[in-house]
């Protein structure tokens, strides 16, 4: 009992007297646990498999913008097209924070690509298709927001912030390796197109074409976009072997990201081992005076920790804190684009572990210091 109110004693008399430091050490861990958490935030898109056969992607040719639906007509007249469906989206919030992002489909294209490109159960399919506010929604984004079979939600969506009521009709599952595709919420198109403004009615984000040959599907997207060249706003398209290589890209952009992470941490551990080496040899006086007093290096040390250890459950937290709060601000914009935007549940369980490794390795210049630290006085070689 002793020990213990002597380490709180002098760990707070200590974080007292050197309160600049201890706020720089307390800014620097909140930084970094900020931007760990946004960076792990970050889940890389993959586009779901549309069969084996080769996709044609119709999108605006003007950066941010969408189509209008009347496109949806004149893209089943092209000749050489198969099928088609189009889309429009959603963001909304999870009540267990986060974003997901609903997906409203229509098309006659539509059930193949469902049943294609998921694991789907044929009577969650035809409920799915008699309820106009049903959803199917994949596996890992039912984990993240907590939804499950027969739910019935009131989510709001993350551009109007109006409650949007949505069913829960069943989980999916990806057939391919595709995480992105189990982040999505599948909506009907004409529900979410109600949802919307008024400006932005009878927009679509995209349209996916088959071609009848696939052998013949660059002429079919040459076709495209050749028959809305002087449209208003002119189309681009992209066949599936472009966004593969696309995602393959993004693939190597999320191993520089996970550099950053790890450029983050050593930083991170760089600035505070120096700042716990430098205040310990400051210390190295007062701890020989202690020292000479009778206290053992033991309750020095454990002092000395407990110091760096309440700084840096203050930097955690109010880090966490900021983290949470810029991901919800943010999570509309990314989560529209990426699926998701919310810190998985690993870095949760991850950060007690860093930071404790963070600090193990802090302490070990400081550990030093005192191990070698002599009573006051003592004129010992």
């Amino acid at each position: 009992m002793r020990l213990a109110s002597f380490v709180a004693d002098v760990a707070l008399a200590q974080i007292r007297a050197t309160a600049g430091r201890s706020c720089y050490l307390v800014v620097t861990i909140a930084v970094t646990t900020t931007s760990l958490l946004g960076l792990a935030a970050l889940d890389p898109p993959s586009a779901a498999a549309f069969g084996s056969r080769q996709a044609i992607f119709v999108t605006s040719a003007r950066s941010g913008g969408g189509l209008p639906l009347r496109y949806v007509d004149a893209i089943g007249g092209i000749t050489g097209v198969s099928t088609f469906f189009y889309s429009n989206y959603l963001p909304v919030f999870c009540a267990s924070g986060g974003t997901a992002t609903l997906n409203g489909y229509a098309g006659p294209g539509l059930h193949e690509m469902l049943e294609s490109s998921y694991v789907v159960d044929a009577g969650a399919l035809a409920a799915w298709d008699g309820d106009p506010l049903g959803v199917l929604v994949g596996e890992k984004l039912a984990r993240q927001c907590g939804w499950t079979r027969g739910m019935n939600i009131r989510p709001r969506d993350g551009f109007r912030h109006h409650e949007v009521d949505i069913h829960v009709i069943d989980t999916i599952r990806s057939r391919a390796d595709a995480p992105f595709a189990d982040q999505l919420a599948i909506a009907h198109y004409d529900y979410l197109d109600r949802q919307s403004g008024e400006d932005h009615r009878a927009r679509i984000a995209g349209i996916t074409v088959l071609a009848e040959d696939a052998g013949r599907s660059g002429v079919v997207a040459a076709a495209i976009d050749a028959r809305f060249a002087h449209a208003d706003p002119p189309t681009q398209t992209t066949l599936n072997s472009d966004a593969q290589s696309g995602l393959e890209r993004f693939g190597r952009i999320e191993v520089l990201v996970h550099g950053v992470m790890a450029a983050v941490l050593g930083c991170a551990a760089l600035v505070t081992t120096s700042i716990l080496a430098h205040a310990a040899v400051q210390r190295t006086m007062a701890f020989a005076m202690l020292r000479a007093l009778g206290f053992r290096r033991r309750a020095l040390f454990a002092a000395f920790a407990a110091e760096f250890l309440l700084l840096a459950a203050a930097g955690v937290m109010l880090g966490s804190a900021t983290g949470v709060v810029l991901i919800a601000a943010c999570a509309p914009v990314i989560g529209a684009v990426t699926g998701s935007f919310a810190a998985p549940e690993w870095t949760w369980r991850w950060l007690p572990a860093a930071t404790a490794a963070l600090l193990g390795l802090a302490l070990v210049a400081p550990a030093r210091v005192i191990a070698n630290v002599r009573p006051s006085g003592d004129r010992e070689a």
